[in-house]
């Protein structure tokens, strides 16, 4: 497990196993679980398997939820356009951590605390990441 999952973790985010090459998650209760500790994420490892975090309530990090923001751009030729966009909601996207997704059509996953008072964190949806370990 890497540094950057592990610090997750430490944060207070709710992480867990992913099926190899797949974006669902091991174990079928996976949103119903208390948070998991490094040690048990590094017990229950399999080779191949992602991992995944869990969104929302669930990833509460310096007093904030967690949430993921999924820019999916799939013409190249509307990045400025999408960016733009984001940006206008936004202004300090850039700012933050992202990823590209495995596809490499230019998707981009900001990964920010949201304030606990946002009534738009309460719904913990799922999200991953494709770095893998």
């Amino acid at each position: 497990m890497d540094q950057i999952n592990c610090d997750l973790i430490g944060a207070g985010a709710s992480l867990h196993w992913l099926h190899v090459k797949a974006k669902n998650p091991v174990d079928a209760r996976w949103s119903e679980l208390p948070n998991r500790s490094e040690s048990d994420l590094r017990h229950s490892y399999r080779p191949g398997q992602n991992i995944g975090v869990r969104l929302g309530q669930p990833s509460q990090v310096g007093g904030d939820f967690l949430h993921l923001v999924d820019l999916d751009i799939r013409d190249a030729s509307k990045a400025g356009e999408a960016w733009a966009a984001l940006l206008a909601l936004w202004p300090a996207a850039r700012g933050f951590p992202s990823v590209v997704s495995g596809s490499r059509r230019g998707v981009a996953a900001p990964l920010f605390p949201v304030p606990c008072g946002n009534a738009q964190t309460k719904a913990g949806p799922f999200g991953h990441f494709h770095d893998g370990l």
